[in-house]
């Protein structure tokens, strides 16, 4: 990752919690099904070693 690309989702990041702050708890959305945050994370990590590209060397 490039430091203009880490900047970029720096700055994504930072506007989405802006805009989140910006509302009432209450008004919140929840940004996923309820599943743990490392689900989808596990699922892909098992995609790339079937596919044999789950070296991280």
């Amino acid at each position: 990752m490039t430091d203009t690309d880490f900047n970029f989702r720096h700055e994504q990041f930072a506007g989405e919690m802006q805009r989140r702050l910006a509302l009432p708890f209450d008004a919140w959305e929840t940004i996923g099904r309820g599943d743990p945050i490392t689900t989808g994370a596990r699922a892909h990590l098992a995609r790339l070693a079937e596919s044999g590209n789950g070296d991280m060397a």
